[in-house]
């Protein structure tokens, strides 16, 4: 129940809150400034390009990526509460998520659940990489201002 209410309360967050929060950060791609970014970072994290964009938030491809996990996020929540409904058929979360293991079927639902929770620790693994990665490159104390509870953003950024 403690991941859904965070989820719910992030997605709430991102009509509430500030630009950085804001559900247009996940889109990048809408602007043709968006695009260009994206494509300089994307090109920096495959080893193609050695420039990166200067962001106050999340960077393009982060950003994306977070969209992605989102989607996963919403897909363990519907298929955790589908499989939890089979242990009371014609129950609350049955009637709400019953349609999960009809669609797909007992096992698969447990097979998909399952791996989406492994793709999810990699990612855990990633994120930390790429934000050290980004800490060092752009020299801004995003990660380490996790511990020091201070970050470094010129004021024409703010």
């Amino acid at each position: 129940y403690l991941f859904t209410v965070s989820v719910i309360t992030r997605i709430i967050w991102m009509f509430i809150g500030n630009q950085h929060a804001s559900w247009r950060a996940f889109f990048p791609w809408i602007t043709p400034k968006g695009r260009e970014n994206f494509i300089k970072m994307f090109r920096y994290y495959t080893f193609t390009g050695k420039k990166i964009t200067y962001e106050v938030g999340h960077n393009p491809v982060a950003a994306t990526a977070y969209l992605g996990i989102f989607v996963l996020f919403i897909f363990q929540i519907v298929s955790g509460f589908a499989m939890y409904g089979q242990f009371a058929p014609g129950g609350f979360w049955d009637g709400i998520f019953g349609w999960m293991n009809v669609l797909v079927g007992n096992q698969w639902l447990r097979l998909l659940h399952h791996g989406v929770m492994w793709l999810l620790a990699g990612f855990i693994i990633n994120h930390i990489y790429s934000g050290w990665l980004m800490d060092v490159k752009m020299r801004n104390g995003t990660m380490s201002g996790i511990f020091s509870g201070y970050r470094y953003i010129e004021p024409e950024d703010l």
